[in-house]
């Protein structure tokens, strides 16, 4: 999956394989205020952010 915007959730944000978010040269965040959990492969062009648990498996 592609997103080629910004991701934020009151909740938690989950990035499973081959997720994408951005496109180089164009920063984009990904914000999980309870948490992030990366599962897999995964890019993001630009920065993360959680208040919560931040996962990677």
């Amino acid at each position: 999956m592609t997103i080629k915007g910004n991701v934020f959730s009151q909740g938690k944000v989950v990035l499973e394989n081959n997720s994408e978010i951005g496109e180089k040269g164009k920063i984009k965040s990904a914000i999980g205020k309870k948490g992030i959990h990366i599962k897999g492969k995964v890019k993001v062009y630009g920065y993360m952010m959680t208040e919560g648990e931040g996962k990677v498996n």
